[in-house]
């Protein structure tokens, strides 16, 4: 009888033993699942922070190209406007030339009049 008694005895300590060792098992895997899930959430906010600061700098850079194509437009515009004026002014050059050219032929006729009359 007191082999059975031992015998329950240390089936009741080894199953007293297994429980907490399986407590503790336990409680080591939800330990180990709650960091592997805090560093999961930890790399997908970095990443989201990675792609807000990617997206930022797209967009940064997309108005800063249209800001270069608004200004080269300007340029663009004011070149012309300079063209158009100095072309103008070619022009008015050419013809003061020729009425200078005009006169001074003018000139020239009335002279040789003068002195051969």
């Amino acid at each position: 009888m007191q082999n059975k008694i031992e015998v329950q005895s240390i089936k009741a300590e080894s199953e007293a033993t297994t429980r907490k060792i399986l407590e503790e098992v336990q409680k080591k895997n939800e330990q180990r699942w709650k960091e592997t899930e805090k560093n999961y959430q930890e790399h997908v906010k970095r990443l989201e922070e990675m792609e807000k600061g990617r997206a930022e700098e797209a967009w940064n850079a997309k108005h800063k190209l249209q800001e270069c194509k608004r200004e080269n437009e300007q340029e663009r515009e004011q070149l012309l406007e300079k063209n158009k004026e100095l072309k103008s002014n070619s022009c008015l050059l050419t013809e003061i030339e020729n009425m200078m050219f005009a006169l001074f032929f003018v000139l020239l006729v009335l002279t040789l009049q003068y002195f051969f009359h």
